[in-house]
């Protein structure tokens, strides 16, 4: 009965994710939810959790009732995390993963596919087996609370020819990442080393006993534009953090333990950029943005619409010198180096994180921020900027 009534205290913060209305009209798909909790008393606890995750793909999913039904089994917590990151992120990470299932396709080995993108006539498909974990939410001098993650006990990835009429043909290249995974992030096709080919990214989160693994894989087609035959090229790794690539560049932040500080209570992060093969450019330490609201940079969107420059927000913000005219020769334009977003807000994140670093790139006694701004380019200045 501690178990059900610490769970309720933090199911809410789950179902303020929810794509549907926890009241949402009643349908037969709870067919899935009573045979999930039969199959799971029968021992075959995969096909329970794939029922379960079935079931969450439905319109009318009540995101309530598959909680409900995972806490009937009374399960115990194999993860753990931080109980000070912000209620935001705690909200992203527990609802993000029950968000995933959308599709409602899957295959004879209970495999849902999560994600699919194309690029030059050829598809790339990530199919999930569904796995469902508890964990402990600790608090400091407070009780344990439990929640749940609906994601993959492994990734199977598809890739292969589309027909001409855009519908996937039989795969020519099938692996498989055999890690428990959170959630798994849409494949990109991104030409990262400026040679003419796209490489294929794979992004997505393992979990830890204690919190979570960002990875992203860099993959080569040995071939140009033939994503039948890859080659590995680099994986980077964000421990609590992230990893992604943006710009030229492949941003990786790790959380970091100040001195004295344990684990759990880390307060920092570790953010480290790369080329794409690896080579260190730039690092330095930061606070922990897991327990703050700017969690943006983890968001699925966050980098879907970068190959269309026009449609993403640029930051920067002016600094002038204080008491002088503010010209050329006194102001000065500090451009975003992460960027750019695809969504406003993200870039707005992306501003306050870069106005509270101001004070180690410039001497505020002298300097202060006089403007700042989130906008899309013209045509003219993205011209200006490829010159």
């Amino acid at each position: 009965m501690k178990i059900k009534a610490v769970y309720f205290s933090f199911i809410y913060l789950l179902v303020a994710l929810a794509v549907n209305a926890a009241n949402a009209s009643p349908s037969d798909h709870y067919k899935y939810l009573i045979e999930s909790e039969n199959t799971y008393k029968e021992g075959d606890y995969y096909k329970s959790d794939y029922l379960i995750a079935k079931y969450l793909g439905y319109e009318y999913a009540d995101q309530v009732k598959a909680i409900e039904t995972i806490t009937k089994r009374i399960p115990k917590a194999t993860s753990y995390i931080d109980g000070s990151y912000s209620e935001k992120f705690l909200r992203f990470f527990f609802g993000l993963s029950f968000n995933q299932w959308g599709s409602k396709i899957s295959d004879k080995q209970n495999n849902i596919l999560v994600k699919i993108n194309s690029n030059k006539g050829q598809y790339v498909s990530v199919w999930g087996k569904p796995s469902i974990e508890t964990w402990y939410i600790l608090h400091k001098d407070k009780k344990k609370q439990i929640a749940y993650t609906v994601g993959m006990h492994e990734a199977k990835i598809r890739i292969g020819p589309m027909s001409k009429e855009d519908k996937p043909l039989k795969p020519c290249d099938i692996f498989t990442i055999k890690e428990p995974i959170q959630y798994f992030y849409e494949p990109m096709f991104l030409d990262t080393n400026d040679d003419g080919k796209n490489e294929l990214l794979l992004r997505y989160n393992i979990t830890l006993a204690n919190g979570y693994l960002q990875v992203l894989d860099i993959f080569v087609p040995i071939i140009k534009d033939v994503y039948c035959q890859l080659s590995h090229r680099k994986s980077f790794y964000g421990r609590n953090g992230y990893a992604y690539y943006t710009d030229g560049s492949v941003f990786v932040s790790e959380q970091t333990r100040d001195v004295g500080e344990g684990t759990l209570r880390s307060s920092l992060q570790t953010e480290t950029s790369y080329d794409p093969y690896g080579k260190k450019i730039h690092k330095e330490v930061v606070s922990n943005f897991l327990k703050t609201e700017n969690i943006s940079i983890l968001y699925p969107n966050y980098l879907l619409n970068y190959k269309d420059p026009k449609k993403m927000f640029y930051a920067f913000y002016m600094t002038c010198k204080t008491g002088k005219l503010r010209n050329t020769e006194n102001c000065q334009e500090i451009a975003d180096l992460k960027g750019p977003y695809g969504d406003e807000e993200f870039c707005k994140d992306r501003l306050v994180d870069m106005m509270r670093s101001f004070h180690k790139i410039k001497d505020t006694s002298v300097w202060e921020i006089t403007d700042y701004l989130c906008k899309q380019k013209t045509s003219e200045e993205l011209a200006e900027n490829w010159d």
